[in-house]
């Protein structure tokens, strides 16, 4: 039984692995963003990407935050 699972477990990883190779593969020359982001979890996070992920994240919190003033200044005018 023991061997059977150690077995199964091999094929199931096989498997992963090739899923995994397919997708990259897939990707193309230009690297995404999440493509950068798995790579630098493989071999250790470089400053530019937690950089860059501030500035993503700032960007985002700006657009909420003005889109916030937008809705609620439309709530304030008056129906015509």
């Amino acid at each position: 039984q023991l061997e059977q699972d150690q077995r199964a477990d091999a094929r199931q990883q096989q498997r992963h692995q090739h899923g995994l190779d397919i997708s990259f593969y897939l990707l193309g020359a230009t690297p995404t963003m999440p493509s950068v982001a798995w790579g630098a979890l493989r071999y250790g996070i470089k400053p530019e990407l937690y950089a860059l992920s501030s500035i993503i994240n700032l960007l985002v919190f700006a657009a909420i935050v003005v889109l916030y003033f937008v809705i609620r200044a439309d709530k304030r005018r008056p129906a015509e």
